[in-house]
């Protein structure tokens, strides 16, 4: 199971035993009394999970990235993004010390096969399908613009 030490809210944390506001003010205290800022986070909500149904599901935020204003002044764009868990419970985390560069124009679609294993991915081929058997184009753009958005709200946009 995972350790929810780190965990500064009840937001940050979905089932299992509530969040310990006392270790959530010893926890923060330190933090604060290291002068250090939470750099935050872009991506899924939950870094960890420890893969059950309901209602024994637990997830959490579970990591943090740590950085005094010394450092911070160093690194103004840094920022920190949870990426896609694949064969894991865990998110790997992605410190990027810039912002990455601006893209021109817009960005092809590219199907990912991580996708697959996802529970919630099989509604967006049937509901894409769905009316749209005789007419593959519009069946094929229906997806396109159902998979974007599905993939921004479950992962974070990290195409």
């Amino acid at each position: 199971m995972g350790d929810f030490n780190n965990v500064v809210c009840g937001e940050e944390k979905m089932g299992g035993n509530g969040v310990r506001r006392r270790r959530v003010e010893e926890y923060t205290s330190c933090m604060n009394c290291c002068n250090l800022i939470d750099l935050g986070f872009t991506g899924p909500k939950f870094a960890w999970t420890n893969k059950r149904d309901l209602p024994s599901l637990i997830q959490g935020r579970l990591y943090r990235v740590w950085a005094n204003l010394e450092w911070k002044s160093c690194f103004p764009e840094a920022h920190v993004k949870h990426l896609a868990r694949i064969n894991s419970n865990h998110c790997p985390l992605l410190l990027a010390l810039d912002n990455p560069p601006i893209r021109t124009g817009e960005r092809p679609f590219q199907f990912q096969s991580i996708w697959l294993s996802h529970e919630s991915f099989p509604p967006i081929v049937r509901d894409a399908w769905e009316g749209n058997q005789q007419n593959v184009r519009r069946a094929i753009n229906t997806f396109t613009l159902k998979a974007i958005n599905w993939n921004k709200e479950e992962f974070g946009n990290i195409l």
